[in-house]
């Protein structure tokens, strides 16, 4: 069983990937032309998806990365070399990217 320090450890990188405060004016945004009704379905209908997928990740995550032979290690280095190649596209101003022609 997890300890009080612990679990509020988790819970806090819980909340900070979720970003459920950064994601509401997504959320607004999309549901902007929807009854009040039919968005609050789509919330709990979302929510409720987003829990299952995430007791499936904890709870068969460990199996599924042993299956492939891959290491806590091995997945933050990975992790690390993507966040370092989006901060290198991002330094180069790459004009290829923009969105707009003004």
């Amino acid at each position: 069983m997890l300890t009080e320090a612990a679990l509020a450890s988790f819970m806090a990188a819980l909340f900070s990937m979720m970003n459920p405060i950064g994601n509401v004016g997504v959320f607004a945004g999309m549901t902007a032309d929807r009854s009040d009704s039919e968005a609050r379905r789509i919330a709990w209908t979302c929510a409720l998806a987003v829990a299952i997928t995430l007791l499936i990740v904890a709870w068969s995550g460990p199996l599924l990365l042993q299956f492939f032979g891959i290491t806590v290690h091995t997945l933050r280095v990975a992790g690390g070399v993507i966040v370092l190649l989006i901060g290198l596209q991002m330094l180069f101003n790459n004009s290829g990217h923009k969105h707009s022609t003004a």
